[in-house]
């Protein structure tokens, strides 16, 4: 039996629920996490999701739902947030950030510090216990440009 909510009672919540129904396995991640966590200090629009299939989007009505293909082994980090008698999977904090970072690191052909200030990122948001999650995430990642770029990170948060 499934239960009934109220999609305009919590718009935010259904879009999410709605992004995890569209690809699965998917989880919300990257810019969409990041904003809601408030580390982004860009306004974004539109919800995003990772997934182990092939990236794609979708847009409609509703709004805009964009799903970035990672690797299988890093399909990982996220929580289940309950929805009614459903779940919402998300990105924690410091997954989001490794994501939209992991994502992108193709855009940059040497990572430096002045690149990690333009990812305008608000790092008085992360705790200790966030940045240890996030250096576990990059030694996951196992690659010299991805540490390079953790070891920028690193010394942008002073």
């Amino acid at each position: 039996m499934q239960t009934f909510v109220n999609r305009e009672k919590d718009l935010d919540a259904f879009l999410e629920y709605t992004a995890n129904r569209f690809v699965r396995p998917s989880y919300l991640s990257c810019d969409y996490v990041l904003q809601k966590q408030g580390l982004l200090t860009e306004a974004i629009f539109g919800v995003t999701s990772v997934t182990p299939k092939s990236t794609r989007a979708f847009q409609n009505k509703m709004g805009s739902f964009k799903f970035y293909s990672i690797s299988p082994h890093l399909f990982t980090g996220f929580v289940e947030r309950p929805y009614g008698s459903n779940t919402i999977l998300m990105a924690t904090k410091a997954k989001a950030l490794f994501d939209y970072i992991y994502l992108r690191q193709y855009m940059f052909s040497d990572f430096t510090e002045n690149e990690v200030d333009e990812l305008r990122i608000n790092h008085d948001n992360l705790t200790l216990k966030d940045r240890r999650e996030i250096r576990k995430w990059f030694r996951l990642c196992d690659t010299k440009k991805m540490w390079l770029i953790y070891e920028c990170l690193k010394n942008n948060w002073g």
